[in-house]
């Protein structure tokens, strides 16, 4: 009886770990992606940026 004990608990403690490092990458995936986004909207609005400059010194 004590021996289950301890495999179950075992399971569960690998089990706890696996759901923590799976919850884990899951959230630094997130930040990678987010950074990336974020990377693409400041070159867009720098890019924004220099077409409204090079129109006022057109004009």
């Amino acid at each position: 009886m004590k021996k289950q004990y301890l495999t179950d608990k075992n399971i569960a403690h690998s089990y706890g770990i696996h759901v923590t490092t799976l919850l884990g990458w899951e959230k630094s995936v997130r930040l990678v992606e987010a950074e990336k986004e974020h990377k693409k909207a400041r070159a867009c609005a720098s890019a924004i940026e220099m077409v409204i400059l090079l129109l006022d010194k057109r004009q």
